[in-house]
């Protein structure tokens, strides 16, 4: 059966029911965002690690999420060695903030998504956080003498990389006709 258009009326049926427009919805968002954050954890030797001076280096992750809605987002550690080697990689985890949460991601945390051992050894190396809508991102940085007081603290905030996939507003749709010439239907 056709319709005044010239359209079938399954076609349009199609094209406006709640069904055809709403499977991208449906569907879990695609991690956009992706945050490198370096760490820096545990006590190092200069005798030891070329490129770090003797003393006791901390890392705190903070993370935010300043909209209404929650937000997945998973996040991996891969430790760097020297001489472009490369180290262990943690699995990936995953997990959730809710509307205008916090989270922190600590030393401790990080040693702990390694899957060797970490002891009280320094370790450097990457957390990365990937997450489906934007996010703030501030890394901690404190380092200290082996047994003085804290004797320097940076916050840096860490800037968002955008992944390949869409759009950066949550309320557009992934694609949008934007004409309809009936001739060539």
């Amino acid at each position: 059966m056709l319709t005044r258009l010239g359209l079938p009326s399954f076609f349009l049926a199609v094209l406006t029911t709640p069904f055809a427009l709403g499977t991208a919805q449906a569907q879990e968002r695609p991690m956009e965002f992706a945050y490198p954050v370096k760490f820096l954890c545990g006590p190092s030797s200069e005798s030891f690690q070329e490129g770090m001076v003797t003393g006791l280096a901390l890392t705190a992750i903070n993370v935010l999420n300043p909209s209404n809605q929650e937000v997945r987002f998973d996040k991996r550690v891969s430790r760097a060695l020297p001489y472009q080697q490369e180290g262990a990689q943690g699995a990936t985890q995953s997990g959730q903030i809710g509307p205008l949460g916090a989270i922190e991601v600590e030393c401790n945390e990080i040693r702990q998504m390694l899957p060797s051992q970490m002891t009280e050894e320094f370790r450097t190396g990457y957390l990365l956080l990937r997450a489906e809508r934007e996010l703030v991102v501030t890394a901690v940085y404190s380092a200290r003498p082996r047994d003085g007081e804290i004797s320097t603290l940076e916050v840096q905030r860490v800037a968002a990389i955008e992944l390949d996939g869409g759009s950066t507003d949550p309320n557009q749709p992934d694609l949008v006709i934007s004409e309809i010439r009936m001739q060539d239907l």
